[in-house]
């Protein structure tokens, strides 16, 4: 049985090729997404999805190529869930901030086939726990890191710029 790799949105990945591009310039560029077994517009075909596996690459290559541990922070700056096409649609559409991160757990599997996210309410708190499928390669570091765009996006959308979490922790 052959090997297979989670897939997700070509979407997902919002405008972090365009930041890397312009940091890096055009020839680190291709190299980054050559490293990673990608053709250099994968990110602008709607609709499309990637091996998850092939963006962990990518964004590892990038960080090297970087000189930068922490790319994939600086990177989450530059993505949010408004990205994801249809789907960051559905899930801003909620009423209430609660519903939208309600909506985006239980259709994440339309996002990312194997991703996972949960929420977990508590008396006095909400937390909003992402898994990445593919987090033992390389650059899950960036990917980690890059994540916390969306995921931070749905709570400021609803409630403002200024919004930030009270912890923010590894799983």
């Amino acid at each position: 049985m052959p090997d297979t790799h989670s897939m997700t949105v070509a979407e997902a990945m919002g405008s972090i090729p365009a930041v890397i591009g312009e940091r890096l310039g055009t020839r680190e560029f291709a190299r980054c997404f050559s490293d990673a077994g990608l053709q250099s517009d994968f990110h602008i075909q709607t609709g499309n999805y990637v091996p998850e596996v092939a963006l962990d690459r990518f964004l590892h290559s990038a960080a090297r190529s970087a000189g930068d541990d922490f790319l994939g922070a600086s990177l989450a700056q530059s993505v949010s869930v408004q990205d994801y096409g249809v789907w960051g649609d559905y899930v801003l559409e909620a009423p209430t901030l609660l519903s939208a991160m309600t909506r985006a757990s239980s259709i994440i599997h339309l996002h990312a086939d194997n991703d996972t996210l949960k929420l977990r309410r508590r008396p006095k708190s909400v937390r909003f726990e992402y898994g990445f499928a593919e987090r033992g390669g390389k650059g899950y570091r960036q990917i980690a890191m890059a994540a916390l765009g969306p995921l931070t996006s749905i709570p400021r959308y609803f409630l403002g710029q200024s919004w930030k979490p009270q912890k923010l922790v590894s799983i």
